[in-house]
């Protein structure tokens, strides 16, 4: 099974997988690699087709806003893998603020700017791009 974890910063998708029992999930999380873009975005790619060929469950922890991006991670599915899609939300001024007193190695107005981009760039997911199940999680931040 292949999830993706759907979500701006801070609205839980790090601590939901960190909740997760270990055992047959590979979790790939890009908050774990360094270098630009491309780099980053290799890195993600190899881990993913590590994951699906070794373990049961792969989870991507990472914020998979538009339907773009989601449907390039599609590719991943094939060969009858069931996708979830765990969905987080937009985030809120509640979510920021936990990342900004969370998380000083950037300014205030950094996260803040991240945050509102990610707000203008999010897109609900929807059953109709291809995904098994979407499964909407309520969070407490």
């Amino acid at each position: 099974m292949f999830v993706i974890l759907v979500g701006n910063i801070a609205t839980g998708k790090s601590t939901f997988c960190k909740n997760l029992k270990k055992n047959d999930r590979y979790i790939v999380c890009p908050d774990n690699y360094s270098g630009d873009k491309r780099e980053i975005r290799e890195k993600i790619i190899n881990e993913i087709e590590y994951g699906i060929k070794n373990y049961k469950h792969v989870i991507l922890d990472a914020p998979s806003l538009t339907k773009k991006h989601r449907s390039k991670l599609l590719y991943f599915a094939r060969n009858n893998h069931r996708t979830i899609v765990f969905d987080f939300g937009a985030g809120n001024a509640n979510s920021l603020n936990r990342k900004i007193n969370e998380n000083p190695e950037l300014s205030e107005n950094e996260w803040t700017d991240i945050h509102n981009e990610n707000l203008r760039d999010y897109e609900e997911p929807s059953i109709d791009e291809g995904f098994d199940r979407i499964i909407k999680k309520n969070n407490s931040f």
